[in-house]
């Protein structure tokens, strides 16, 4: 024997993220604004990490071919079939484990597009560009683990003043397991 235990196989996590289909109007200065083809909300996801219970952090990456972080952009208002766009933020190979938070940074470009209008919006002042998710999953050998979020996208920008803010309304829905 060489004294050397064999590490266990990595399991993935894929992270989610979807708008939520309740969120598909806003009301800005008495006009209200619903959907359409035309819409674009670009936001990036970016600087994705979880944490093990002993408060270990891994890196996340785009996908599970990356050995890089880099930003991922998605339209959180593109749709396909009536339905908003589901997008892979993150996919990475994990140690088994149990682990108590996902975090990732959520970012807005300089405009959202609603109809024929560029409406500016960044972040409040102050924010912290990083969102703590703190619940429990587990990474299993050979196995996938995908969480699935919802990001709403309308309940998302608050007007304060003459300003646009994207306070990222976002939740955990739903955790998959299998192998």
């Amino acid at each position: 024997s060489t004294g050397v235990e064999s590490s266990p196989e990595p399991g993935i996590l894929r992270v989610k993220i979807q708008s939520d289909s309740s969120d598909t109007s806003i009301v800005i200065a008495n006009k209200t604004y619903i959907l359409s083809k035309q819409d674009r909300f670009n936001v990036k996801f970016t600087q994705g990490k979880v944490y093990d219970v002993d408060s270990v952090f891994f890196t996340l990456y785009p996908d599970i071919f990356s050995y890089t972080q880099r930003d991922v952009t998605c339209d959180i208002l593109k749709t396909e079939d009536g339905q908003y766009k589901e997008f892979t933020i993150f996919e990475t190979f994990l140690p088994p484990g149990e682990y108590r938070r996902l975090q990732f940074g959520i970012a807005v470009s300089s405009y959202v597009f609603l109809g024929n209008n560029e409406i500016p919006i960044s972040l409040p002042p102050n924010t912290e560009l990083l969102i703590d998710f703190d619940f429990d999953f587990s990474i299993n050998s050979n196995e996938l683990t995908e969480i699935k979020m919802n990001i709403y996208p309308f309940q998302s920008i608050k007007r304060f003043q003459d300003s646009f803010y994207f306070i990222r309304k976002v939740e955990v829905v739903k955790i998959d397991y299998t192998g």
